[in-house]
């Protein structure tokens, strides 16, 4: 009997102490429109999430910056950069991220030995990076 009450005596310590780190009762004409520690939990998410909007405008930013940029320089160079961003995006990118989104649907069913399929896209994709900075851009040795 003593432990169960021991037991009892510390659920109710645990439950005091839970009790003193929840956020305060709101109060007032919000309270009854927001569930309880409503603000404490969004001021928690905004922390969290103000860095990864900045990233993703950041990232999302540098296509018109580059482009303004282009227009700045002439209108074939404008045209030239569209075409090359456009290319860029649809085939560049749009394979990227099918073989992610399809890699990881197979890594997470763990029914594919995944180091052997990410070393094997993994190779695949470096191959093609290096035949096209090889012998179809400016940077290659040939």
């Amino acid at each position: 009997m003593r432990s169960e009450e021991g037991r009892d005596e510390e659920s109710i310590d645990s439950m005091y102490s839970l009790h003193e780190q929840l956020p305060p009762v709101q109060k007032g004409q919000w309270a009854r429109y927001f569930p309880f520690g409503f603000w404490y939990e969004w001021r928690h998410l905004a922390m969290l999430a103000i860095p990864i909007m900045l990233t993703s405008m950041s990232n999302y930013a540098i296509v018109p910056v580059s482009l303004f940029f282009l227009g700045r320089m002439g209108k074939t160079e404008l045209a030239a950069g569209g075409l090359a961003i456009s290319i860029f995006h649809v085939a560049g990118l749009s394979i990227i991220f099918g073989l992610f989104t399809a890699s990881e649907t197979l890594f997470s069913q763990n029914k594919v030995y995944p180091p052997l399929l990410a070393s094997i896209i993994g190779n695949c994709v470096n191959a093609g990076a290096h035949y096209l900075f090889s012998f179809y851009s400016d940077f290659g040795f040939v």
